[in-house]
C-alpha cells in the first residue's frame, strides 16, 4: 500500500473467521470493549486512511488478548487469583497514566474516556 510517497507492507491474517469469533467471544465475556471495531475491518480503515484508529484497535486488542491468557493462566493454575487482580490493577494504572486519549483502552478497563 502507498501512502504519502511511503510504501507499507499489508499483511493478512492466515486465522479463520472462528478463531477470531471465539477471542472476540472470550474479550466480551471478561469485560473487554473494542467500541465496534474488530480486525475484519481493519483493511477497510486502513484503505480509508484511519491509520490512528488502527493503532488504537490495535492496542485495546493486544491488551484484550493479554486478559485473556492471564485468565487462561489462571485457569491452569500457573498465577493466583492475587496475581490476576494485580496485574488487571497494573494494567489499569498504566492505562490511567499513560493510554489515556486511548478511548477504547479506557473502556477496556473501565475507566473514563480522556480527549478524542
Amino acid at each position: 500500500m502507498r501512502r504519502g510517497g511511503a510504501s507499507l507492507p499489508v499483511r493478512r491474517s492466515r486465522h479463520r473467521d472462528r478463531s477470531r469469533a471465539a477471542l472476540n467471544r472470550a474479550e466480551i465475556d471478561h469485560g473487554a470493549n473494542g467500541e465496534g471495531i474488530d480486525g475484519s475491518r481493519v483493511d477497510e480503515m486502513v484503505r480509508a486512511g484511519q491509520i490512528e484508529e488502527v493503532a488504537r484497535y490495535c492496542e485495546s486488542d493486544v491488551l484484550n488478548t493479554y486478559r485473556v491468557w492471564l485468565v487462561y493462566e489462571l485457569f491452569r493454575g500457573a498465577i493466583t487469583a492475587e496475581q490476576l487482580a494485580w496485574s488487571e490493577t497494573q494494567i489499569r494504572e498504566f492505562v490511567a497514566t499513560r493510554k489515556t486519549t486511548n478511548p477504547h483502552l479506557c473502556a477496556a478497563v473501565g475507566i473514563e474516556k480522556g480527549p478524542p
